[in-house]
């Protein structure tokens, strides 16, 4: 006879631990992004890419909103006839007439929510491409001064560790189709796929910023055992992030805040991978 298994009292100590090292991690994050320096290339940063997006919506309005509306009136569509599927309309009695309407009523309401979903879609995209061109910089510009700045807090990290261009690239592109195909087949989960694709990009947010947070200071293999080690604990730090996206104000020192949490809890885990090994 099969019995429930429940999870050992180690391993809940070890998720345990795994929520309290996020927060440390988000904790001593948000005391770096302090830094003036740091506070003012993040904020510089966050305004450039809103400016840039603005004006983009401001030049090419007439089409952005026709595009928008489009793609709105599909997703209200495509809720409106989940919820309440049309009836099929046969014979030309009464009772036909009354599924003709059944069939037709999904989009009128579609077409009746439509302007309030172009709001949305226009929102929601204005802020993808925000948050995308930050993402963007942060990778390329930002993480080498923010790794520079955070590393001052661990003087026992040694430096000039060999990392290949080829595994770089292929660490990308795994990245890169775990986002794809993966996205994909969360969006076609009912219900839960919004949230599934949700805890999947924020994992890959922070996923992907691994291997600058890490740059010559470890090589490929401890890089892999890194990752490998701390999967919830990226998953956990994402969640946390597109959270404080929401914030007022705070989404403008996101880079940073965002950066040198990645920072500190990879090298805090490498740490850890090395004393374990010495040990």
């Amino acid at each position: 006879m099969l019995h429930h298994v429940r999870p050992s009292p180690g391993w809940l100590a070890r998720k345990l631990d795994d929520v309290r090292e996020t927060f440390v991690c988000l904790g001593l994050a948000l005391r770096d992004a302090a830094h003036p320096k740091l506070a003012f290339l993040s904020l510089g940063t966050g305004l450039l890419a809103s400016l840039f997006w603005l004006a983009v919506l401001v030049i090419w309005w007439e089409p952005i909103w026709l595009g928008a509306q489009v793609v709105a009136t599909a997703i209200a569509a495509g809720i409106v006839f989940t919820l309440m599927p049309a009836a099929p309309a046969v014979g030309g009695s009464v009772a036909a007439m009354g599924n003709i309407a059944s069939a037709y009523a999904p989009w009128l309401l579609a077409i009746q929510f439509g302007p309030i979903f172009t709001v949305f879609v226009l929102v929601g995209g204005y802020l993808l491409l925000v948050m995308l061109s930050v993402r963007i910089l942060l990778e390329l510009m930002l993480m080498t001064r923010i790794q520079t700045r955070v590393l001052r807090r661990y003087p026992g990290v040694e430096r000039g560790a060999d990392a290949s261009f080829r595994a770089g690239l292929r660490d990308w592109l795994g990245t890169t189709s775990t986002f794809v195909f993966g996205g994909l087949l969360c969006l076609i989960v009912p219900v839960l796929g919004g949230a599934l694709f949700f805890v999947l990009a924020s994992y890959l947010n922070v996923r992907s910023l691994i291997n600058d947070a890490l740059e010559d200071v470890a090589s490929d293999a401890e890089r892999r055992q890194v990752i490998k080690a701390n999967r919830l604990r990226m998953a956990l730090l994402g969640v946390l992030m597109s959270a404080l996206m929401l914030v007022p104000v705070v989404g403008f020192f996101m880079p940073v805040l965002l950066g040198a949490a990645v920072v500190h809890l990879s090298v805090r885990a490498h740490l850890r991978l090395k004393a374990g090994e010495a040990g």
